[in-house]
């Protein structure tokens, strides 16, 4: 179910957790052009996630301004894997786990692709 309702709030270009600072994520966008930002404060329980269990969902807008949301059941998962504060990206493709560290920062993220023995899940197969 898409919280959301997919509602169209001109063309989307950014995301941002937190604004009201109350310990939950709550949503910014902008319009494609620069013409507006929308705040959607998130007036429910103070869950870090969108569906309340603990884990960090998605939610993207396209170009038209319609905003999406996918929970996340499993894969690709955000985490801390390196352990500097921010959020890196771990996905599985076809049994294998591909690790993207964010080289960026917590507030904004750029990720980068650490293969071979950069790679902590080098290796590991965990079948289709």
């Amino acid at each position: 179910m898409d919280p959301f309702g997919s509602t169209p709030v001109g063309r989307v270009r950014a995301l941002a957790p937190d604004v009201d600072g109350d310990g939950d994520l709550d949503l910014v966008v902008g319009e494609y052009y620069g013409g507006a930002l929308f705040y959607y404060e998130n007036v429910g329980k103070p869950a870090r996630d969108v569906d309340g269990d603990g884990d960090l969902d998605l939610v993207v807008g396209d170009y038209y301004g319609v905003l999406y949301y996918y929970e996340n059941v499993g894969a690709p998962a955000l985490a801390d894997v390196d352990g500097d504060g921010d959020l890196d990206l771990v996905v599985g493709v076809g049994g294998a786990v591909y690790y993207y560290e964010n080289v960026g920062s917590a507030a904004s993220p750029s990720y980068a692709a650490r293969t071979g023995s950069a790679n902590p899940f080098d290796g590991i197969d965990v079948g289709s």
